[in-house]
């Protein structure tokens, strides 16, 4: 429960972050003159977009009552689901209670002040987008700013849209192509967009899974 309380105020103060790393990339390519119309029309869409879901999500996630009636219609429609390929249907009872729990760790949480999640959710897309930043410097291509945030931007919402966790494979390859597509060399995206991926997500899911076998050890002594 209390990792999904987590989750649920993690992804709104991220994708809050996201917006704004999109925006201070569009508005510096419009500066530049490098964004067609075409291409503002379509991001003003997209941002557009992002910022009713989230409130939606935000304003509906909030409100108990709202809440609670919208999961109850998606656990009824997974349970139909569920039930034409003939498995368990999720209980409702169960489900209420860990909604109840969910409500009691969210108001616990909401004691935090908003800056506090505010602050630490803008170092971690900072430190992320420098990351990226640093892999294509390191290839010897100086990417201009605007290109690297709104390109940043567009990977999160392709992440976003993958089924996999941390955007798995579908990330892998759309960073590369969204960066060759906004003008760095086709052999520099592959290779920056590969070593990204494997500092910011494989290397990081590494040590990790050492560090939960370390953990566990010392817990089963401990005991």
């Amino acid at each position: 429960v209390a990792s999904t309380v987590t989750m649920f105020l993690e992804s709104i103060y991220l994708a809050a972050v996201m917006v704004f790393v999109s925006s201070a990339g569009v508005w510096y390519l419009i500066n530049a003159g490098d964004l067609k119309t075409k291409q503002l029309v379509f991001a003003g869409i997209l941002v557009l977009i992002l910022i009713g879901g989230g409130a939606w999500i935000y304003r509906t996630g909030s409100d108990r009552q709202r809440g609670t009636a919208l999961s109850l219609k998606v656990l009824n429609t997974w349970n139909r689901l569920l039930e034409k390929f003939k498995r368990t249907p999720q209980p409702v009872d169960g489900w209420l209670a860990r909604l109840d729990q969910f409500y009691i760790g969210l108001a616990h949480l909401e004691k935090t002040p908003i800056w506090y999640f505010l602050f630490f959710s803008a170092g971690r897309v900072i430190l992320d987008v420098a990351s990226l930043g640093l892999c294509f410097k390191a290839f010897n291509y100086a990417i201009s700013p605007g290109i690297l945030l709104t390109g940043y931007g567009m990977i999160l919402v392709f992440s976003g849209m993958s089924a996999l966790p941390g955007g798995l494979a579908l990330a892998d390859v759309s960073l590369a192509v969204i960066y060759s597509r906004l003008g760095a060399p086709g052999a520099v995206s592959v290779a920056a967009a590969l070593s990204y991926r494997l500092i910011a997500f494989w290397m990081v899911r590494f040590i990790g899974f050492i560090t939960w076998q370390f953990l566990e050890d010392r817990k089963k002594i401990s005991e």
